[in-house]
C-alpha cells in the first residue's frame, strides 16, 4: 500500500532528526488547525483518521527507517514536550497503516490458497 515518492517535497531537504521532527509536528499542527477552521472543536477522534489519510496519501519514501532515525538519534526532543506528543501520534498512526498492509496481505493469500 506504500508505494511510491512523496510529491511537492525536495528530496533530501530533512536530513537531520530534528529536521524530520520538525516536519513531523508542521505537518500535525497544520492538520489540526484546518480540523478546528470554523470555530469547531477538533480532538484526537478526529484527527487520527485524517492523519492515516495524509500518511496513506503523501506515502514518504523510507518511512519505516526515518522514524528509527529520529528514535534513535533524535535526542531529548521526543521524549517531552509537543513534537513528542505528535511523533507519538505520527507513530501510532504508522503502525496503524502497517496493519492494514499485514491484513490486506493476509487476506490476498488466502484467496490465493483458496483459488
Amino acid at each position: 500500500m506504500l508505494r511510491g515518492p512523496i510529491r511537492g517535497v525536495p528530496a533530501g531537504r530533512y536530513k537531520t532528526p530534528a529536521d524530520k521532527l520538525a516536519c513531523i509536528v508542521k505537518c500535525c499542527t497544520t492538520l489540526m488547525e484546518l480540523l478546528q477552521l470554523g470555530g469547531k472543536s477538533a480532538g484526537a477522534d478526529d484527527f487520527f483518521p485524517l492523519l492515516v489519510f495524509v500518511i496513506l496519501k503523501a506515502n514518504p519514501p523510507n518511512l519505516l527507517a526515518t522514524i528509527q532515525f529520529i528514535n534513535f538519534f533524535g535526542g531529548s526532543s521526543i521524549n517531552s514536550g509537543e513534537a513528542s506528543y505528535w511523533f507519538a501520534q505520527f507513530q501510532t498512526a504508522v503502525t496503524f497503516v502497517q496493519s492494514i498492509d499485514d491484513r490486506a496481505d493476509n487476506v490476498a493469500e488466502k484467496k490465493d490458497s483458496t483459488a
